[in-house]
């Protein structure tokens, strides 16, 4: 789906689409992409940005109120300015707007985007190449996003390079997570409120005072009213861990969970260093799902994270894939489709990769599955159940000799997912031997 040192990827929740911006190594670009099981079929390429020099795109958003998916780019055709473009998914393509300047006449050497919703606006934070943080707020109109508000400094520096930011929709604020360059580069966090195309911010609060130099992310559970930043510790932390502390508004102030998690184990359980890290909130199990790199290699590996108040617990790490050349340096990007209820990451390796990932939700397990009944059944109806043993010819489409499991959204795969639960063997494309061994 293209290459590029920073690519960005947003979700479509109208039409259902991903979109992919990349840098092909002069221009940029975008892809459109329609998930199918864990298979995305990407349509042909559109050019954004059309002048041969490096496009660096620093993140993406879509734009519920208006249909819009928008990309922040840096322009270096154009004195570095911070520009987006406005585009508009129809079936498998995209069709763009102008590029505007979102920066005015100051170039931007680092910068995030995040949607508003509620707001219609969306919300830009970037930093200076003359140095200091700034912000505006844009609103599309038509097919560009062509009203902006007068930029304004941020009564902080952050450190905008791999800032990722969210909409709390329980508080109604926008928040970033940042390494503050003025200090070391410590880890703060800065809530802003919305009103008449303009934001205003409140006072930024430190989270870590060690360095987070590589990547901050911060995002909303909407389900506690939470917030959990992710971040990777700098070099004056303990161990480059990618890290987890929760974050609650109040106005535009914080207040932050006791505790400190590391997130960052391999596939044997033992803390890691890492570089890149991202997350995503999946609605439907009320879980985050947390990526990153493992430092001394290029392995790529997911965790899910679980809040119990502030508490965060993490399951056992899935090893994803290795790439091969220094992706681990490049930024990571993941969504979350409320569709198919489906975590989509892409990563820059060779060319870029991707991987879609669910999170289990159902209370089935291998200790309590039982059987397959044996037709559909209402509420209150008294149901037949094929048992350990027995033969179910209420399946169809099966594979004779195969093996099924029961995956967590009830239907029977080839493949198992985290539950492991053994469903039973195929007899026939409509025969289905129970087995729970």
């Amino acid at each position: 789906a293209g290459s590029g040192i920073w690519p960005a990827l947003t979700y479509d929740t109208t039409n259902n689409k991903y979109v992919y911006y990349y840098n092909d190594g002069t221009v940029g670009k975008a892809v459109v992409g329609a998930l199918s099981g864990t298979t995305i079929t990407w349509g042909s390429p559109v050019t954004f940005h059309t002048q041969s020099t490096n496009v660096i795109i620093y993140g993406a958003c879509y734009d519920s109120a208006n249909n819009k998916c928008v990309v922040l780019f840096q322009d270096a055709s154009n004195s570095n300015y911070g520009k987006v473009c406005s585009g508009t998914v129809s079936g498998n393509s995209i069709t763009f707007g102008s590029i505007v300047a979102a920066t005015g006449n100051t170039a931007m050497t680092h910068g995030a985007i995040v949607y508003c919703s509620g707001t219609g606006n969306y919300a830009v934070l970037y930093q200076s190449d003359g140095g200091g943080a700034k912000s505006t707020i844009g609103k599309n109109s038509g097919t560009n996003s062509s009203t902006w508000s007068s930029l304004l400094s941020l009564p902080t520096n952050p450190r905008a390079f791999a800032t990722r930011g969210c909409w709390d929709s329980t508080a109604n604020k926008i928040i970033f997570a940042y390494g503050n360059s003025d200090e070391t580069e410590r880890g703060e966090i800065i809530a802003g409120t919305i009103a008449s195309d303009q934001v205003t911010w409140g006072n930024p609060q430190v989270f870590d005072t060690s360095r987070t130099d590589t990547q901050d992310n911060v995002v909303h559970d909407p389900s506690t009213g939470k917030n959990l930043i992710v971040w990777r510790e700098g070099s004056n932390g303990t161990g480059y861990y990618t890290l987890c502390r929760t974050a609650t508004l109040s106005g535009t102030t914080f207040s932050f969970g006791t505790g400190t998690y590391a997130a960052s184990r391999n596939n044997v359980g033992s803390l890691i260093a890492t570089r890149r890290c991202a997350v995503s909130y999946d609605a439907s199990a009320n879980k985050f799902l947390i990526i990153y790199f493992d430092q001394s290699a290029t392995d790529t590996y997911s965790v899910v994270a679980t809040l119990t108040g502030d508490v965060v617990s993490f399951s056992s790490p899935t090893y994803r894939f290795s790439t091969i050349d220094g992706s681990q340096d490049y930024l990571m990007t993941i969504v979350y489709d409320p569709d198919l209820q489906r975590n989509v990451c892409a990563i820059k390796g060779t060319g870029v990769m991707y991987y879609v990932e669910a999170i289990r939700t159902s209370n089935v397990t291998s200790d309590n599955y039982v059987g397959i009944s044996q037709a559909s059944y209402t509420n209150g109806q008294t149901a037949t159940i094929s048992i350990t043993g027995s033969v179910n010819e209420a399946v169809s489409g099966l594979t004779p000799a195969n093996k099924y499991y029961v995956v967590a959204d009830g239907t029977l795969s080839t493949t198992a997912d985290s539950g492991n639960i053994n469903g039973g063997i195929a007899l026939a494309a409509n025969k289905l031997l129970i087995r729970g061994w």
